[in-house]
């Protein structure tokens, strides 16, 4: 085993602001055949996702005998692109460096057999995204309250000097017995980070479209928690309405969307309060949206209480 630890425009001008993102080798979504091996102390139980770069798998630490998940990235994916690994290891430091209990606890990042792996506590549970796949719109009170326990995590981050840079669905873990939870951080970045190549490529930085601010798609590098809140009041919304309020069949046209286009009407059974807290997480101009998650934090208590 080897610690890898130590280590607003105008209309026109919007195409020429959209990414254009390099190619990187498809990971095949079958099973990659893992179940049973042995990786170092770890025993692969079963996979449980697969995303871009990497496979994610429930797995057993022989040496505690507790249950962990392991996040393997797929070896084309660091031979093709330089800062892959080193996105990796910093995910896994961020992710370390604020404990919240809204914040999955990474354990390290070892190179295993061949393979990149972080491993990190395993919760027992789904993602937002796999739950409003099946479900739909959620009740009102449960959307408010995943995105409390969202902007809890958000603000500890702030607090710290980091912004996530890809609040979605699918980084968003839930379960009926602890609060939601942020268990991924590839694209979060520090607000004094000292501009290493992987972090000043605009294509760091864009996750999902569906869910980032104009801002971000034009620059990246220089967002803050603002960014963060656009991201998190789409999410609020597609729990509400069920779909997210911007979609295009290019990336100019869902670009453009966010750029110009007003979100359609939540729901008649949507309280005004709540389409008054979207339309203010959702403004297009930075300086219009609720300025800190701390702000937010404040508001969602208020109308908790109340």
């Amino acid at each position: 085993m080897t610690n890898l630890m130590d280590e607003n425009p105008h209309v026109s001008d919007v195409p020429a602001f959209c990414p254009r993102r390099p190619l990187v080798p498809a990971i095949s979504k079958a099973d990659p055949g893992f179940n049973g091996r042995r990786m170092g102390k770890f025993k692969i139980q079963r996979l449980l996702v697969t995303g871009s770069h990497c496979w994610v798998f429930e797995a057993l630490d022989t040496l505690v005998h507790q249950p962990v998940t392991l996040k393997i990235m797929h070896p084309s994916v660091a031979r093709f692109h330089e800062s892959s690994l080193w996105r990796f290891k910093r995910e896994a430091v961020i992710a370390r460096s604020v404990q919240h209990p809204n914040i999955i606890r990474v354990h390290d990042v070892t190179y295993e057999d061949g393979y990149n792996v972080m491993s990190m506590e395993f919760l027992p549970g789904f993602t937002l995204a796999s739950l409003l796949e099946s479900t739909g719109p959620l009740p009102e009170d449960v959307a408010l309250r995943v995105t409390l326990d969202v902007t809890e995590a958000l603000a500890a981050l702030s607090k710290n000097g980091v912004v996530h840079r890809d609040i979605r669905p699918a980084n968003i873990h839930v379960s009926q017995k602890i609060p939601a939870k942020l268990i991924d951080f590839g694209l979060a970045r520090r607000l004094n980070d000292d501009g290493s190549p992987s972090v000043t490529r605009v294509f760091d930085g864009l996750g999902d479209l569906r869910y980032t601010a104009p801002e971000q798609i034009i620059d990246s590098t220089s967002v803050d928690e603002r960014a963060d809140i656009y991201s998190l009041g789409i999410t609020l919304y597609q729990m509400l309405a069920g779909s997210v309020p911007f979609d295009g069949l290019s990336e100019e046209s869902l670009s453009h969307k966010h750029f110009f286009k007003p979100p359609p009407p939540l729901p008649a059974d949507i309280s005004q309060a709540t389409r008054q807290l979207v339309a203010d997480m959702l403004q297009k101009q930075v300086q219009d949206r609720i300025p800190t998650c701390q702000n937010l934090l404040a508001r969602l208590e208020a109308m908790r209480k109340g």
